[in-house]
């Protein structure tokens, strides 16, 4: 990565509200930057160490970030244990400051994680109370009215300024207008982006929801669940009950909570990226050939063969829901279309060409006009005029056909 030598990083860092970021291994921040070595053992543990690349400074003078940090290992161990690396790749990590949010008559804290699955970047923040101090109860998050991915904030602010600013913008553009002004600056303006597709998606964390199917209704504002529930969890750690665009996951202990929250946002990511990469071949892939490749390999993802069973548990559930199987018609539906189209495109090609050749025969026989007026003393003008005619309603013959075979296109 090329960093622009004018710009002062660490004002970057502090302007955007990015406490780190961490790239192949790589940890750079406001204070300096750090090696992070991690190793995994049969047991299925993550051991990792720290270690700065400068010689001026110690791990000491890392403290707070490492222990911030810590989300990203136990997210990162997740992921080693759930997700098959060639066909699911985490890429970067980025820590953001909490921020204060305004909405209705209320404030909240937004404390944002921000990493890369599949070329994906997966925003995921968590809403607190700032009343009670504690993360919004199961009870807090409701369908559309309460869905606090869609709700637009009133005002925001960051903790190191001084006053509430006027917003327009969801939760998660907050973050991502932040992520990416960030690196568009580190970078000279090699990573603006023009447009950006995103799905939103729901994870609720509770022990004490008792009907998880009426929950799942409530929630996003159904009376039937489609397909059903299904509880794809393969150990007794916790249960997790995934939908279209929101999941659950309940019965787990105080000393699991943890394993229950980062394999539920490695697992919710898978989803939330295939959605994604399917809403992109669906909307922005403009050459067939690439659409048949995105297709096949979107396809291809439910066919993994090196996966634990809770993943292929989700991918297959994944396949059953709604969302999934109407894009997939649609993708279909695209795939016959730009079809037809690429066939006409042929015929049209194969009309010019045949209206190139039409003229150069026609250029040919009259060439030809000349040599029987000489050889066989056949007017000129008789020749021609009886040449024209023929090429005339041979020409108007086929115009015709043509047109009635294309009109439709």
């Amino acid at each position: 990565m090329l960093f622009c030598k004018k710009k002062n990083v660490k004002n970057l860092f502090k302007k955007y509200h990015i406490s780190y970021f961490i790239s192949d291994k790589n940890i750079l921040s406001a204070t300096g930057s750090l090696k992070l070595k991690i190793e995994y053992d049969i047991l299925q543990k993550t051991k990792y160490s720290y270690l700065p690349l400068s010689a001026k400074q110690s791990l000491s003078d890392f403290k707070d970030l490492t222990e911030k940090n810590k989300f990203y290992i136990g997210l990162l161990h997740s992921y080693n244990i759930l997700a098959d690396p060639t066909f699911f790749k985490m890429g970067g990590y980025i820590n953001m400051e909490s921020f204060l949010v305004h909405i209705g008559d209320q404030f909240y804290q937004i404390d944002p994680q921000i990493f890369t699955l599949n070329q994906t970047l997966i925003i995921a923040f968590e809403v607190i109370d700032c009343n009670t101090g504690k993360p919004l109860s199961r009870n807090q998050v409701l369908g559309l009215k309460k869905n606090y991915n869609l709700l637009l904030p009133n005002e925001v602010r960051f903790f190191d300024e001084k006053d509430m600013m006027p917003s327009d913008m969801r939760i998660s553009e907050i973050i991502y207008r932040n992520v990416n002004n960030f690196f568009t600056e580190l970078c000279g303006r090699r990573l603006e982006t023009k447009e950006h597709l995103s799905v939103d998606d729901v994870l609720v964390l509770s022990e004490q929801i008792e009907n998880t199917s009426k929950y799942l209704c409530d929630l996003i504002g159904v009376t039937e669940l489609q397909p059903s529930i299904m509880n794809i969890s393969t150990t007794n750690n916790y249960c997790y009950y995934p939908q279209d665009g929101v999941s659950v996951i309940t019965t787990f202990s105080s000393e699991n909570s943890n394993i229950a929250l980062y394999n539920g946002i490695v697992l919710e990511s898978i989803k939330l990226s295939i959605y994604l990469f399917q809403r992109i071949v669906l909307d922005i892939d403009t050459k067939m050939n690439e659409t048949i490749k995105n297709d096949m390999y979107l396809e291809s993802l439910f066919l993994v063969p090196n996966l634990p069973i809770e993943t292929h548990n989700l991918l297959d559930y994944i396949y059953l829901t709604k969302s999934f199987q109407y894009n997939k018609k649609a993708i279909k539906l695209k795939l016959s279309y730009m079809t037809i189209k690429n066939e006409y495109q042929k015929n049209r090609n194969a009309a010019l060409l045949n209206v190139l050749i039409f003229f150069i025969s026609l250029l040919g026989t009259i060439g030809t006009l000349e040599t029987l007026e000489n050889k066989l003393n056949i007017p000129f003008n008789s020749s021609l005029i009886v040449v024209l005619a023929i090429f005339s309603f041979l020409g108007i013959a086929w115009f015709i056909r043509e047109y009635k075979q294309n009109r439709h296109f």
